[in-house]
């Protein structure tokens, strides 16, 4: 062993902290502490911290579990910068590739900024895993709140944020969790309005083309409230076939082609965003079929492109602008010292164009 890597373990055997009841050490967590809890060196932990493919897989596992553990933040001065009150705010979406998230972003930007609030913008990729990885980098910078999407988040990225005394605000769905301000709506709901639409049009088979639905409550819930609806109206499940896809209408026009070509019947769609609704209208066009007259078409979201479609979307309208306003809002109110909790619960109504219509009996 180098003289180096010598003196960097004799460091990391020295008691420097007592530990709390919970095994955390009491105060600022440091490199140090880390470094003891893997039983690696100092060196190896900030090399996983600025060169994480130069350390191999066990060593990694090893640190970034201690990470986690201990709630270590790299940055002693986010510390700082928060108990200066600088006003800064993190959101954490899944994806910057397409405008679902566009709309919500743009309000919450604008009305933050109007109060001279800064957003910290970062993307997931729809992966806890990453999500949690930037809540960290946004608790290293000093943010002082947090917004997520979703209410499905790893355990360890909210024990972080809450131990580094950082709030978070949730979006796009209905938390249960009453300590957690939440400003979104109910997938479930939404989609079950959707399975009594198209049933009310005399459709009995079905296909869903719906997202990703691991670890993503958002897919989970249209899913599930579609599904419960339609048995609720007699709708057996095996009428209904259900494929989960990724977001991207390239993702919509597979799954369509796929299940024509197959020859599955069905005679109505409902598509978990517009963007897989999109790619679905696409296929079926080039299959030669007609919406609404062969196929019904429902999207979700109520993105713009919808309405120039053509036939025009039938989709469910969230209202992203508002839960910008209100996430906004809720932001203010946490930085203020505030202690209420808000919850606020957004109407989806679904919007009716020209993609939907009844079944044709005899299509002779």
């Amino acid at each position: 062993m180098s003289k180096v890597a010598d003196v960097e373990e004799s460091v990391v055997s020295k008691p420097r902290q007592t530990r709390s009841r919970a095994g955390r050490p009491e105060g600022n967590v440091t490199l140090v502490d880390v470094a003891r809890l893997a039983e690696v060196s100092i060196a190896s932990v900030s090399r996983v911290l600025n060169n994480p493919d130069k350390v191999t897989p066990d060593i990694r596992t090893r640190v970034e579990a201690a990470i986690r553990r201990l709630g270590f933040v790299p940055n002693g001065a986010a510390r700082a910068l928060r108990s200066t009150k600088a006003r800064l705010v993190g959101a954490i979406i899944p994806t910057l590739n397409y405008a679902i998230y566009a709309r919500m972003v743009e309000s919450l930007q604008q009305r933050l900024s109007d109060q001279g609030i800064s957003l910290i913008l970062n993307s997931s990729g729809y992966s806890i895993e990453t999500e949690y990885r930037e809540a960290r980098l946004l608790a290293e910078r000093g943010v002082e709140v947090v917004v997520l999407v979703g209410d499905v988040q790893r355990h360890d990225t909210l024990t972080l944020l809450r131990e580094q005394g950082i709030s978070c605000v949730l979006t796009y769905s209905n938390s249960e969790d009453p300590s957690v301000p939440s400003i979104g709506f109910n997938n479930a709901e939404a989609a079950g309005e959707v399975g009594r639409y198209l049933h009310s049009l005399g459709h009995r088979k079905f296909l869903m083309i719906s997202g990703m639905s691991r670890h993503n409550d958002r897919v989970r819930d249209r899913k599930l409230g579609f599904l419960t609806q339609l048995g609720a109206l007699g709708v057996p499940s095996s009428d209904v076939i259900v494929v989960e896809e990724e977001y991207s209408m390239a993702a919509g026009y597979a799954a369509m082609q796929r299940q024509l070509e197959a020859g599955r019947e069905f005679t109505a769609v409902f598509c978990g965003t517009d963007v897989l609704a999109a790619g679905a209208l696409k296929a079926c066009d080039d299959a030669g079929l007609n919406c609404p007259e062969d196929i019904s078409l429902v999207g979700f979201d109520n993105l713009e492109f919808g309405e120039y479609l053509k036939p025009s979307l039938t989709t469910v309208d969230v209202s992203g602008v508002e839960m910008g306003r209100l996430t906004a809002n809720a932001v203010s109110q946490l930085l203020a010292g505030g202690s209420e909790r808000v919850h606020v619960k957004l109407e989806t109504p679904l919007i009716v164009r020209h993609s939907t219509g009844p079944v044709i009996k005899d299509k002779s």
